[in-house]
């Protein structure tokens, strides 16, 4: 688990040191130190391998992850039963590859499950200060593909339209519609 700390992130095992350690790794990464330097100088020890069991212990169980906070995580998994998984307490949850609250797919269980979700959907990963897969721009500008609106939702708009002001032409009343009441996204 992280905290935030004058927007920067501190790794699980240095808030575990105390705040001496937080204290040294701020002021350290604060002054423009690469995390793993400021780590190391925060912990008095070289910095931890990057294996699969370090990984997923720098989030601790999902209860961790959140404070203790059991509303939360019961809303959380809540979420995640809605869409059709079943969370255990030692679930790693990553908020930050999720799509929407309780994403079934922000369950992990491994570092290449954590990265083969954020680069299929293109979102940054950081952890413990290290990007391990970068931001990626859509492959397809979803704006361009957004739903039409349907035309049994159009058709009474455009009546009604036509009824207020009947110098309108059927064209000029639908295009008026679906400019108030389409997609903003252009």
């Amino acid at each position: 688990m992280t905290v935030m700390e004058k927007n920067i992130v501190i790794p699980r095992c240095v808030i575990e040191a105390g705040p001496e350690a937080v204290k040294i790794y701020s002021i350290s990464v604060g002054n423009g130190n690469k995390p793993s330097f400021a780590e190391m100088l925060a912990l008095r020890k070289a910095p931890s391998a990057e294996t699969e069991d370090t990984f997923l212990s720098n989030f601790g169980r999902l209860r961790d992850q959140f404070d203790q906070d059991d509303r939360y995580v019961g809303e959380l998994v809540k979420a995640a039963r809605k869409d059709g998984y079943n969370p255990s307490e030692n679930d790693v949850y990553m908020p930050t590859i999720a799509t929407k609250f309780g994403d079934p797919r922000a369950f992990i269980k491994s570092r290449a499950e954590a990265r083969a979700v954020a680069e299929e959907r293109g979102t940054e990963l950081t952890v413990n200060g290290r990007t391990i897969v970068k931001h990626r721009e859509p492959e397809q500008d979803p704006y361009e593909t957004a739903p039409k609106l349907n035309d049994a939702l159009v058709a009474p708009e455009v009546k009604k339209l036509r009824r207020e002001n009947p110098k309108l032409s059927v064209h000029e009343a639908r295009e008026a519609v679906i400019d108030k009441h389409g997609s903003k996204w252009k």
